[in-house]
């Protein structure tokens, strides 16, 4: 759960941003080079689980075509 707190602090510190998942990783992994950008779909599936009333449809956490995510207000 703590990285997931970790993105959307990110996402919503560029909120109505669009932000790379390797802007994501840079921002929280640093340089530890675990973690692959597919990884941080799996959180944000996770995250979308926790704070979207539909996570089919979500409100907030949207997904920018070939280039990551944003948080929308």
């Amino acid at each position: 759960m703590y990285y997931e707190f970790e993105i959307l602090k990110y996402l919503i510190y560029n909120k109505n941003k669009p932000v790379t998942r390797e802007e994501i990783i840079d921002s929280i992994w640093k340089a530890d080079g675990s973690i692959s950008p597919r990884n941080i779909d799996t959180h944000i599936v996770s995250l979308r689980k926790l704070i979207e009333k539909d996570p089919e449809e979500p409100k907030y956490i949207k997904t920018v075509f070939r280039i990551g995510y944003k948080f929308e207000i």
